[in-house]
């Protein structure tokens, strides 16, 4: 029997071919007089956004693929310089990451704090959630992975202490989420492996966290339905916009399905990988994902379900094979990690509310011994 749930989205999506994209884009820069947008210089030249948005528009651009506490403290400087009303996000995770961060501390009293130290100890201590969210966010993906669109949470790493920081508040998702798959087909394909990868990890996480119900597995099986279809179809032909389109859906759907769940293990596991040694954050997950379901299987059995979508676990190991051959094999050591630095690894892999969120415990040892097989 299904228990008890809740179900509430807070942002509108849109789903838009690029002409339409661009003149909505256009529209929303224009309609306040105080518009920010977060994107790097790459997104901004390869959509045309100079040249698209009125010349009013500030640009925060001081960022890098994992947004850290500098990159944090740079944009905020941009946005103390004049009153801004909305901030519209441009490009992956990391822009829209970066995006809610920056609404989160915007809305702290004063302004909340300008120096290292002080922004850790707000995202740790969380004490941003007891700000307002003065700020419009409005989130244009250009990767088809992260779920960053619909999820009110954000990755922020404290590069000098070496942690994973998470910000989290339930109305820092953003209002509005303008999926143009067409701005996904320029993607590389280790890019488009990457972040295929992170929204299936993403959806077979939500399907069997501890946090789990209903509604997030039945999302979760139908975003792996699409990225099963989909991803290797959109790496053969990049281009192919009704590929791209499915990948985008397959992340739209694996997005809310974890925003009701959050993820497990593999995400856990993968933060040290991603601090470490800069692996691309899909990778860092999907090396893990065949063990932890085979672990956790017999605490949730209708993971033969999910692993049916792929013709069981055999099938899945097959899948995974098949669609990194050539581009990044799914083993720790062809990623450039020492042998010799797992049990570090294995010490510094429990995050709270991921590590806690898998159905069946793990200590140190559980997690040494995944590292050990997948190395």
């Amino acid at each position: 029997m299904a228990g008890m749930f809740q179900a509430f989205v807070k942002t509108q999506i849109q789903f838009l071919p690029r002409p339409e994209a661009l003149r909505r884009l256009r529209e929303l820069a224009a309609e306040e007089s105080g518009v920010a947008v977060v994107a790097s210089p790459g997104t901004i030249g390869r959509l045309g956004l100079a040249e698209l948005l009125p010349p009013a528009c500030r640009y925060v651009t001081g960022f890098s693929s994992n947004p850290s506490v500098e990159d944090l403290l740079t944009c905020l400087e941009v946005l103390d310089r004049a009153p801004v009303k909305r901030l519209i996000c441009v490009g992956g995770g990391s822009a829209i990451d970066l995006g809610k961060a920056l609404c989160a501390i915007s809305g702290m009293e004063s302004g909340g704090p300008r120096d290292y130290d002080g922004l850790c100890q707000a995202i740790a201590q969380k004490t941003y959630r007891a700000g307002g969210k003065p700020l419009e966010l409005i989130a244009v993906p250009t990767t088809a992975g992260t779920g960053a669109d619909v999820t009110p949470w954000a990755t922020i790493w404290d590069t000098r202490g070496g942690k994973k920081l998470s910000v989290d508040r339930p109305d820092l998702a953003p209002d509005l989420s303008l999926i143009v798959p067409a701005f996904t087909v320029d993607m590389p394909p280790g890019l488009t492996l990457s972040t295929g990868l992170d929204a299936l990890a993403q959806g077979m996480e939500a399907f069997w966290a501890r946090a789990r119900d209903p509604l997030a597995q039945a999302l979760a099986l139908e975003a792996v339905e699409y990225i099963r279809t989909y991803l290797p179809l959109a790496l053969k032909e990049p281009e192919n916009v009704t590929y791209r389109g499915g990948m985008c859906v397959g992340a739209l759907l694996s997005g809310l399905a974890f925003s009701r769940t959050r993820t497990t293990a593999c995400h856990s596991i993968s933060y040290p990988l991603t601090m470490r040694y800069g692996i691309p954050h899909g990778f860092a997950v999907a090396v893990t994902l065949e063990r932890v379901a085979a672990i956790d299987l017999p605490a949730v059995p209708e993971i033969q379900t999910l692993l049916g979508r792929f013709g069981g676990a055999e099938g899945l190991h097959r899948w995974l094979e098949a669609v990194t051959a050539g581009i990044q094999p799914l083993r720790l050591s062809a990623m450039g990690v020492p042998r010799e630095d797992l049990p570090d690894l294995a010490a510094g892999a429990f995050t709270q509310g991921r590590m806690d969120n898998n159905p069946v415990p793990l200590g140190e040892k559980e997690v040494l011994s995944i590292l050990t097989e997948v190395w």
